[in-house]
């Protein structure tokens, strides 16, 4: 009796360790495939090791109906998901790669349309044409550092996709994206060097951030954005293709940028809102199609021109760029308050407007002040080099409910590219509407609010021709700096009077910390009142 007691035991374990080594399916049509085709010793089950031993899934699963497949991360096999892999499985709600694929081949996933969610592995470089076209339940996407390539089409039609981090992906193919109608924000990191015709056709991108690297827009490219207001087109953009960016019908503005040779036939058609076009050339002008924008019933361009001051005169006296209606030197714009946040894409120059002052932001001190540097010239240069991703932004100190003009810069321009700034700036200006989360990797974020730097709480959208402040997270720590305390600004603690022009040294005035001084620097009292004291 003892034995067999004994022997029953060994029997019920050796039952545990076999159902240990196999895998546990939750769809049961997925576990009858795999049976049916990689069940070596015919037992009916399908073991982890059975699974290592698949290289390649062929036809398998395609137009088949199942709904999940998370299993799949233990076929470590495989080192690619091959063409039409899952094609047509419109069940299909979940998938889990396995770690050690490198590619997913062409139609891969095509026309999944219930797909949710999916984690494309750590190792995979290429995503293959059409891979997720039709993928329409598919709300996020994160591609991993190691994607080099999305081929044509890769996720096209792709309705439900909301957020989309492009990782560090090189070249995006033809209408990769297009028709990706939820999907509102866009950031193409400097990595991307290559977009291919109709990438973004019909996707419904209203803020998109172009690599810095991308040598010009492609014919058809963003075409049909019929939700784009404005974009940044980077400083080395050289070409704009043909169609570029034909029905963008509530595209507002757009600026060409000095290095820019090109503009092809119907490069702006359809954008009947297109209101404002800044070049920041001046005599090198570039090829411009004669149909490049739309024309008014005079057969003229139909948006304003804006140019550096001195040069219109070289515009009106080349063909072709002088069929614009209209040309300025300069542009308006109002206070509401004391202080307001200001960007620009081109050199602004300020000088004219003397009672304005021009401010960087340098620093933050221990006592929650941001640290103001004035620009005493008063000229804002665009860049901070060729190559940096950002515009600049600066704060401008005037009064509130006046008018005042900025002209474009020319100081120290050239034919090939604008001033560069090389003062520390922490601003960052936001020429296009432009998505912002509450902090980055490196940095914690600020809006400009009532005279007041306060932190972003929710991420959101920041219009155009505003900026915000970029602390560096680093300068935070040093000052003690908590994550949502706002920040003063060091030349103004709260309702400055006036700025004071003339100091009468019979009276008294006081230090903001209330020290008697006979001649008072930054802020002082008088009377009970603050002042600013006028810059000489």
């Amino acid at each position: 009796m003892k034995e067999f007691i004994m022997l029953a035991a060994v029997l019920t374990a050796s039952v545990h360790t076999a159902k240990a080594e196999n895998i546990q399916f939750q769809d049961e049509n997925v576990k009858n495939i795999c049976v049916y085709y990689w069940d070596t010793d015919l037992d009916g089950e399908l073991s982890f090791e059975e699974a290592l031993q698949v290289k390649k899934l062929g036809a398998a699963f395609e137009n088949r109906p199942i709904t999940c497949f998370d299993e799949l991360q233990y076929f470590n096999g495989l080192e690619e998901i091959g063409d039409w892999a899952f094609a047509e499985c419109a069940n299909l709600e979940s998938v889990t790669l396995p770690a050690d694929i490198k590619s997913i081949g062409m139609c891969a996933f095509y026309g999944c349309s219930s797909l949710k969610e999916i984690t494309i592995a750590s190792a995979v470089t290429t995503i293959g044409k059409a891979a997720f076209k039709y993928c329409s339940a598919l709300e996020k996407i994160v591609l991993p550092n190691s994607v080099e390539t999305l081929e044509d089409n890769a996720f096209q039609y792709c309705a439900g996709i909301r957020q989309f981090n492009l990782g560090k992906v090189q070249k995006i193919g033809s209408r990769a994206l297009a028709g990706c109608s939820s999907l509102t924000i866009l950031y193409l990191p400097n990595t991307v060097t290559a977009v291919g015709e109709y990438a973004f056709e019909k996707s419904g991108i209203r803020t998109i951030d172009i690599s810095p690297n991308l040598p010009g827009i492609s014919p058809y490219m963003l075409a049909e954005m019929t939700a784009l207001t404005t974009i940044n087109l980077k400083y080395n953009c050289s070409a704009i293709g043909e169609h570029a960016f034909e029905g963008c019908t509530v595209l507002k503005s757009i600026t060409l940028p000095p290095y820019i040779t090109s503009i092809g036939s119907k490069a702006f058609n359809r954008c009947p809102l297109l209101k404002w076009v800044y070049a920041t050339f001046t005599q090198s002008l570039p090829t411009l199609a004669e149909d490049a924008f739309m024309l008014n019933s005079d057969g003229k361009y139909v948006p304003t021109l804006y140019v550096m001051q001195g040069y219109v005169d070289n515009f009106t006296a080349t063909a072709v760029w002088n069929n614009f209606y209209r040309y300025k030197e300069y542009f308006e714009f109002n206070f509401a308050k004391n202080y307001t946040s200001f960007s620009v894409n081109w050199d602004a120059d300020f000088s004219e407007n003397s009672d304005l002052k021009v401010f960087t932001v340098a620093g933050c001190t221990d006592n929650k002040k941001i640290v103001l540097e004035e620009l005493k010239d008063k000229y804002v240069p665009a860049y901070t080099g060729e190559n940096n991703d950002n515009f600049h932004g600066v704060l401008l100190f005037g009064e509130a409910g006046k008018d005042y003009t900025c002209k474009l810069g020319k100081k120290g321009h050239n034919d090939s590219k604008t001033e560069i700034f090389s003062k520390e700036n922490l601003l960052i200006g936001c020429t296009n509407e432009t998505y912002i989360e509450p902090e980055t990797e490196n940095a914690l974020n600020y809006i400009l609010c009532d005279n007041t730097f306060k932190a972003f709480t929710n991420a959101g959208f920041i219009r155009d021709g505003k900026a915000y402040l970029s602390l560096p997270k680093k300068i935070a720590a040093e000052v003690g700096l908590a994550k949502e305390e706002p920040l003063y600004l060091d030349c103004e603690t709260t309702d400055i009077f006036v700025v004071h022009e003339n100091i009468n040294g019979e009276d008294k005035y006081y230090t903001i910390d209330g020290m008697e001084t006979d001649m008072p620097k930054g802020i002082y009292i008088h009377s009970g009142k603050k002042y600013l004291p006028h810059a000489e």
